[in-house]
This record gives structure tokens, C-alpha cells and sequence, in this order.
């Protein structure tokens, strides 16, 4: 019941800062737009001013298979 007003309000704040912020450098930036596109990462790299470097993480995938299979109450 509440979603729709929470969303006019968090519009609102995004709104707001933007004005505060204005004269300040920013970058719009979405996770899936990083998951999609890897290019994007260096995008980031060059607005914050940093040297371009090959990016690694050394996250590994734990789990393998359907989530379905790992998450108890999936149908829920």
C-alpha cells in the first residue's frame, strides 16, 4: 500500500541531491549495465581519475546447479 508513495519520495530525493550536487562531477551507474556490459567498469575507472588496469576479482561461484535446488522454501 505504501510502494507507490515511497517511490514518488525516493524520486523526490534523487530530484533533490541532483540539484545540490550539480556542480559536482557524477556518473550514472547500474549494476546490470556493469553484469551486461564490461566495458562499463572502465568507464568508471576513467571518471574516477584512476590508471586503466585489467580488472580481477577473485570471487569464486560456490554453487553449482539450479537455485531451485539450493534455496529451501524457492516456491515460497
Amino acid at each position: 500500500t505504501l510502494l507507490i508513495t515511497d517511490l514518488k519520495r525516493m524520486e523526490a530525493s534523487t530530484k533533490q541531491a541532483l540539484e545540490y550536487f550539480n556542480s559536482t562531477r557524477n556518473i550514472f551507474l547500474y549494476y546490470e549495465d556493469l553484469i551486461r556490459d564490461h566495458t562499463k567498469l572502465g568507464d568508471v575507472v576513467e571518471f574516477l581519475r584512476l590508471p586503466q588496469m585489467n580488472l580481477t576479482s577473485r570471487q569464486v561461484k560456490i554453487h553449482s546447479g539450479p537455485l531451485q535446488e539450493h534455496i529451501k522454501n524457492w516456491d515460497d
